[in-house]
């Protein structure tokens, strides 16, 4: 896997987690880590970087990885 891949994952799990440390609902936690990348993906070529929709898609799948651990843990 990529370097950059494993920064977005990275990246969605470390939003969602922190974010649940102070005290956003897991599910709220989640969609705050995805609309960030969201947004990343849609400024990336207004700022002279490319959309990739990949980065989006791991971005998502790390912010999701922690629900588990945040609803049940």
């Amino acid at each position: 896997m990529q370097l950059d891949k494993k920064a977005h994952a990275f990246a969605g799990c470390a939003i969602a987690a922190l974010l649940a440390l102070y005290g956003i609902p897991p599910l709220g936690a989640f969609l705050v880590a995805v609309l960030v990348g969201a947004l990343k993906e849609v400024i990336d070529p207004l700022i002279g970087g490319q959309r990739d929709v990949v980065d989006f898609v791991f971005t998502a799948a790390g912010a999701s990885a922690v629900l588990p651990i945040l609803h049940w843990g």
